[in-house]
């Protein structure tokens, strides 16, 4: 007979999945590390629960068990890949290698571990490869692929001397990656890159497992690991759940399996254990959403902000995807909703450009053309094409190395900033160098042409000569491409989108429609920047102008119930309704006066967190705010509230 305890149901595999362990050496370990396995291939999701892919990683269901087979802790398993970066702008992925992906997966684990409460179980794979795993699920085991013999193990190749000796590709400077065996005192290289090159050293990727059958692949690049806390619910679904619906679990294929027991125990509570004010009718029920979703924001702005600040370069992928949402362990004495925490997916796709010479860092992101509503568009978006180059001259400076002026001629239409840079590709000959440069578009002197000045280069004396020669002729046919300086604002706009989402947005209503209105309000609200009133002041001043407003952004959108404006309005006091609205105009740069950054590169190097600062300040105090709302007596507050109202309508009646 199944057991209906949740907490019980959450101690053990649901039905029909088995925990194995990632690797050989935790299969008998007191606790161990294993990811969730279906005995039977889901439909369309096959035997490993894959929860999504970042950047650089698969992320895998998993859980730690002990010695009696009891889950412990429900977790993600992310598995480094190197699959999705070969798929990414060509100026984005040269800045990256193995080895760069390997220290940025460290300072990933690092940078999480940081965060308040501890985002990362250690394990030691988040530095050191581990041997490539499949999984034998027949058997219910970790496999580690051999040539012939136990002792023969394929393992992940970082020599560079010992892929050189083999005329094959360095791991540290590029992003090929092979596996290797050695037999008899002879290598084997299997490439693990589809284009990776091949020589007689070389065997099949499909030799590395063999003809074992059964075998389901969890690691087998050998990428590095890194564990941490699952959080089950994503932003949609617990926004869903916030106005009184349930949740039925993690999509597998076609099905749903409730690993933790959340979705059992939302079903299962009744209005008293999900709130507080469950019982208390569509007012009560308003106010308590509204405390829960300023926490919500608080933590989530305050969790990029701590990101940011340990790592030091934006995230420039922030969505609605990026946020998911854990719920405290059982036995707390708080209403279940009330122990809700948000967790970010991932680090960010951000790199850095490795200039050394220029004062201002700049961030790349695999994101070329790609629309978003959490992407601003007047961010700009990298633009590219071909023209002429001439190189007017060349220029040494001790400290900055070698920069270049010169003139790019093209038909291609080039919206640049002042700040953002522009990678040009100049042939030479017998070979391609790479330039990036600032353009000064305003002294040019013939129409369709751009003066660059480049940031300084390091160039071999041969480059440097063959530059020096090309001084004044038409380098026909160049490759540019614009990059945007991109900062920590992108990410703030995105979080505003975030809570328009979480605030502005409920059945009757779509993203785009709040956001578009956000920002109306926020370039309507910004005329009197000037003046001595607050930006909530002249918000609500612009309400009581155009009751237009109060039906688009009022708060009765943020329950389901059926309520109108002036309903909200009398549970949720206007003033703090207005400092909330105030708090996401604030967060849309460069559109008013009181938007907390100019533009979208509007951050200080070194201090880019800094940027949420009041994002994270305004979030807490109205969640303190909206506490007092909720731990007073609410009872005896609506009943004033119902005499008040039934006296008015007495003197309206009357008069």
């Amino acid at each position: 007979m199944p057991d209906s305890d949740p907490e019980s149901a959450a101690r053990r595999c649901p039905d029909g999945y088995a925990a194995v362990p990632v690797h050989p050496d935790q299969a008998d370990g007191p606790l161990r590390l294993c990811v969730l396995v279906r005995g039977e291939a889901a439909e369309a999701g096959g035997h490993l629960v894959a929860l999504r892919d970042n950047l650089d990683s698969r992320v895998y269901l998993g859980c730690v068990t002990d010695a009696g087979g009891l889950v412990r802790e429900w977790v993600e398993l992310w598995v480094q890949t190197v699959s999705a970066v070969a798929g990414t702008p060509a100026a984005f992925r040269e800045t990256l290698s193995n080895a760069v992906l390997d220290a940025r997966w460290a300072a990933t684990a690092e940078a999480l571990t940081g965060l308040p409460g501890g985002g990362v179980l250690t394990t030691g794979w988040e530095r050191a490869h581990p041997a490539p795993v499949y999984v034998d699920v027949e058997a219910g085991r970790p496999v580690c692929p051999t040539a012939g013999s136990a002792d023969a193990c394929w393992r992940l190749c970082e020599d560079d001397a010992l892929l050189a000796h083999h005329q094959l590709p360095a791991y540290s400077t590029t992003l090929h990656r092979y596996l290797y065996v050695s037999g008899g005192g002879k290598p084997s290289f299997a490439p693990l890159t589809p284009d990776a090159p091949t020589n007689a050293h070389t065997v099949e990727p499909g030799q590395v497992a063999g003809e074992a059958p059964g075998l389901v692949p969890l690691n087998p690049e050998g990428g590095l690991l890194l564990v941490r806390p699952f959080c089950p619910l994503s932003l949609d679904d617990y926004l869903a759940v916030l106005s009184g619906g349930t949740w039925d679990g993690v999509a597998h294929g076609r099905a749903r399996i409730d690993p933790d027991g959340a979705g059992a125990r939302l079903a299962d509570a009744h209005d008293s254990q999900r709130s507080f004010l469950g019982l208390e009718g569509a007012g009560g029920r308003m106010v308590e959403t509204l405390h829960l979703k300023l926490r919500l924001l608080a933590a989530l702005f305050e969790a990029a902000r701590a990101l940011v600040r340990q790592q030091q370069r934006p995230l420039l992928n922030l969505t609605n995807e990026s946020v998911r949402v854990g719920f405290a362990a059982h036995g707390s004495a708080l209403p279940f909703l009330w122990t809700a925490e948000p967790a970010l997916t991932d680090a960010g796709d951000a790199v850095t450009l490795p200039l050394k010479s220029s004062e201002v860092r700049h961030f790349l992101t695999p994101l070329r053309e790609g629309v978003s509503i959490y992407r601003p568009a007047s961010a700009g978006r990298a633009m590219h094409g071909r023209g002429v180059a001439r190189i007017r001259q060349l220029l040494g400076d001790k400290r900055k190395g070698t920069v270049i002026e010169g003139t790019l001629e093209t038909t291609d239409e080039l919206a640049v900033d002042r700040h953002d840079l522009v990678r040009l590709r100049l042939n030479l000959g017998k070979e391609a160098v790479d330039l990036y440069a600032y353009v000064e578009e305003d002294s040019a002197l013939a129409r369709g042409e751009l003066r660059f000045r480049s940031v300084g280069h390091t160039f071999a004396e041969p480059v440097a000569a063959a530059l020096k020669t090309a001084e004044g002729v038409p380098l026909q046919n160049t490759p540019f491409e614009s990059m945007p300086l991109l900062s920590t604002p992108c990410d703030l706009y995105a979080l505003a989108v975030l809570g328009a989402k979480t605030l502005l947005v409920d059945a009757n209503t779509k993203l785009s429609v709040a956001v578009d209105e956000l920002i109306s309000l926020a370039r309507e609200a910004g005329e009197g920047a000037a003046d001595k009133r607050s930006l909530a002041q002249r918000i609500a001043w612009l309400f009581s102008q155009d009751e237009r407003w109060r039906a688009s952004m009022g708060p009765h959108r943020l329950v389901a119930e059926a309520l109108t404006p002036d309903e909200a309005f009398a549970y949720v006091p206007p003033t703090l309704w207005w400092d909330a609205l105030a708090m996401l105009v604030r967060m849309l740069p460069g559109v008013s006066g009181f938007s907390a950054c100019r533009d979208y590169g509007d951050a200080r190097p070194g201090a880019l967190h800094e940027v949420f600062d009041r994002a994270a300040q305004d979030a807490r105090e109205l969640a303190a705010k909206t506490r007092g709302l909720i731990v007073a007596d609410w009872k005896f507050n609506r009943e004033i509230h119902n005499l008040i109202d039934g006296y008015i309508e007495k003197v309206t009646v009357e008069a």
